[in-house]
């Protein structure tokens, strides 16, 4: 080659092998806007009549003569293949994109003032932006924006429904999961049910709260409420609450007998009610709070004095102190608000005592003179070594008021570390000592274990060894051969598989140490050593109980058991029906609390049917939509043909799916369309325009 001009290919192939001689220069001045993307091609410092995209390399003949056009087309269809402009749908259009994409400033702080004003002009509490219930009708809203983005003459009004229709959509959303939930309901074995009362305080109306918890056959926790309905009977006796319960079982499916579980608090009257025709366990954690309020409030039980005289008299000038700083409205020099005690609170002492510790150096500021004798008399240190004591008792109600998981066998365990945790010392103050040795007594003779508790702490495997209180695991030993060997004579009498033939298991000899500071944790066996199986007529809880595997305290005791299934499968029954029983009703308990939110001093107009569909649909929606996303298959306990069904036309646009009572065939749900807005209500609407019109 020489100084000559070259050809297409020549400057191709250089380029190709990275010549030094070809080089690309911007010309000087831009003339046209499409050279901001192209440059002159050079070679030996000789001017070619060639152009090179900056972008894609590309060449292109150019002289002055034929002008930019062909540089600009090649542009546009570089930008095209490069940036994806066209305007032909791409696949982000279908599928959302797993990389995070950053949020342009001023769109930002456009939705944040928005959100700040919908908080000031709606009166609304600024954590409303963090429900779940508003960010799917705000994505609702976005998804509908990006639809109708080249719509115009379209403005929110259009899209949001009246109040009205807002309401009926509510009474057709909760048929359709009412109607979910009983087809679901209709084909379990096992459950337990959950019932207490409440009275709402605007209104004077009783409400009673059922919830069920099940484990289907995959070992699989599953809690629902079935209703928060308005006890509309004559009065509250034992047979009349009983009747009640039933028929709203009934509804469901649903009968109680002696192989079904109830739990109640441990009041009289939910004793009698629910003593015949199935199994009652009462609330853990009614025993314990109820004692802790003796504790505090109370100066005799059956003619017994309570002895605690010296906390029961801080704790009056405690609750002196609280109210005084609340009615004079001086809360808000202090660093926390304080607690006034609420006997429905549990461990509300505890609750009231430990706000007023934080603030007490804060507190001879904000008081009256006539408020200081009370405010001197409180022994801090006492105060400090009483809030410590009672923070265990906080740790174990948290732990039996977890209501997505198994807690029954965390009962057994809790309750022999409270009783180890109220041994006196001799260097405690003496009020602590009339604590410790009044709770001790009361929880040793007041809070009685069933034998579900017994059952369920040996079929978990930190606690099979029973080391808070070895004497217990005779008990418990027994307990579960008799209900081996109910099953055992069940299944042979229905023809099914008898109990498999013992199987020498060698377990691992280095078992590593359970390193944790949880409270549970200190509850959990220590590690043994292999032992060799008797052979026995139960060898499959022998074999369990020689069983060592390597377990910690946050693992999942029904993912253990489903692990472990076909090498114990009655045991593993035995997990389904009892790690089903909750140790609290707490699951209704905070029902009746979010029902605050429901029903306040500006609402009160709602109709007592209303309140249970907004209830049941705020703690059942989100874990009936789950089956909507799968083919269900064994929902429940029992074994199930998959059957996919034609995609349904309504709001949720799921599969139609049901279960028959004898869970052997499954047939289409008969349902109803649901219709978010229908366009014939707005006349009639506009009557009313309240927020609730019911």
């Amino acid at each position: 080659m020489n100084t000559s001009l070259l050809t297409k290919d020549e400057i191709m192939r250089l380029m190709k092998n990275g010549d030094a001689s070809i080089k690309f220069v911007k010309p000087q001045p831009i003339s046209s806007q499409a050279w901001s993307n192209f440059s002159c091609v050079f070679y030996n410092n000789y001017k070619q009549k060639f152009v090179s995209c900056d972008n894609c390399k590309d060449i292109l003949s150019h002289t002055s003569s034929n002008g930019t056009s062909s540089m600009t087309k090649h542009y546009r269809s570089c930008t095209k293949a490069a940036n994806y402009t066209s305007e032909q749908k791409n696949i982000k259009e279908y599928f959302c994109s797993t990389k995070s994409r950053s949020i342009p400033k001023k769109v930002k702080e456009k939705i944040t003032i928005a959100s700040a004003e919908f908080a000031a002009l709606d009166n609304r509490p600024f954590h409303l932006l963090c429900g779940d219930g508003f960010q799917n009708f705000a994505q609702a809203i976005f998804d509908a924006g990006k639809t109708l983005y080249n719509t115009s003459n379209i403005s929110i009004e259009d899209l949001l429904p009246h109040p009205a229709t807002v309401s009926r959509n509510i009474d057709k959303i909760f048929n359709y999961r009412n109607s979910q939930l009983i087809d679901l309901c209709k084909a379990m074995k096992s459950y337990t049910v959950v019932v207490d009362f409440w009275t709402e305080s605007h209104t004077g109306i009783h409400y009673c709260g059922i919830a069920l918890n099940h484990i289907n056959s995959e070992l699989q926790f599953q809690s629902f409420v079935l209703g928060c309905y308005p006890y509309d009977h004559e009065n509250h006796n034992a047979s009349q609450i009983r009747q009640f319960v039933d028929s709203k079982l009934t509804e469901y499916g649903l009968i109680l007998d002696n192989q079904k579980f109830v739990v109640t608090d441990n009041e009289n009257r939910m004793k009698a009610a629910f003593k015949d025709s199935c199994c009652r366990v009462g609330c853990a954690i009614h025993y314990v709070n109820k004692q802790l309020e003796h504790t505090f409030t109370t100066k005799e039980i059956n003619k017994i004095k309570v002895n605690c005289d010296i906390v029961q008299q801080m704790f009056s000038n405690i609750r002196k102190i609280v109210a005084h700083v609340t009615r004079s409205h001086k809360q808000c020099k202090l660093s926390h608000k304080l607690q006034s005690y609420s006997e429905t609170r549990f461990n509300g002492a505890f609750v009231t005592m430990d706000i007023f510790l934080l603030v007490f150096d804060e507190l001879i500021s904000v008081m009256d003179l006539n408020f200081i004798n009370y405010y001197l008399s409180i022994d801090k240190e006492l105060l400090e070594c009483v809030c410590c004591f009672l923070k265990i008792f906080e740790q174990t109600i948290e732990e039996l008021s977890k209501d997505t998981e198994p807690t029954i066998y965390k009962v057994l365990p809790l309750r022999e570390y409270l009783l180890n945790h109220c041994q006196v010392n001799a260097d405690d103050y003496d009020g602590l000592k009339e604590i410790k040795i009044f709770l001790k007594l009361r929880i040793e003779d007041v809070w009685i274990l069933h034998g579900v508790h017994y059952i369920t702490t040996l079929l978990h495997p930190l606690f099979k060894n029973f080391r808070m209180n070895p004497h217990l695991k005779t008990k418990a030993i027994d307990l579960v051969k008799n209900e081996i060997l109910k099953r055992h004579l069940l299944s042979n009498n229905n023809n099914s598989s008898t109990i498999a033939a013992s199987v020498v298991f060698t377990s691992t000899s280095d078992i590593p140490s359970i390193n944790s500071n949880s409270l549970l944790s200190k509850c959990f066996d220590l590690p043994t050593t292999t032992q060799k199986l008797a052979s026995t007529s139960f060898d499959e809880l022998d074999e369990y109980l020689n069983l060592n595997v390597e377990f910690h305290d946050d693992d999942d005791i029904l993912i253990f058991w489903s692990q472990h299934q076909s090498k114990f499968p009655i045991i593993a029954s035995i997990v389904q029906d009892y790690y089903a029983i909750p140790a609290s009703n707490t699951v209704v308990e905070r029902l009746f609390s979010s029902s605050k939110n429901t029903i306040s001093d500006r609402r009160t107009r709602l109709d007592t049917g209303k309140v249970n569909k907004l209830l049941f649909l705020q703690k059942n929606l989100s874990v009936l939509k789950s089956f909507d996303k799968i083919p269900v298959k064994e929902v429940v306990n029992n074994h199930l043909k998959r059957k996919t069904t034609e995609p349904s036309s309504t709001l949720f646009q799921d599969q139609e799916q049901t279960m028959t009572a004898d869970a052997k065939k499954i047939k289409p749900v008969k349902q109803d369309h649901i219709v978010i807005c229908d366009d014939n209500d707005s006349e009639q609407n506009k009557e009313n325009d309240d927020s609730d019109l019911f």
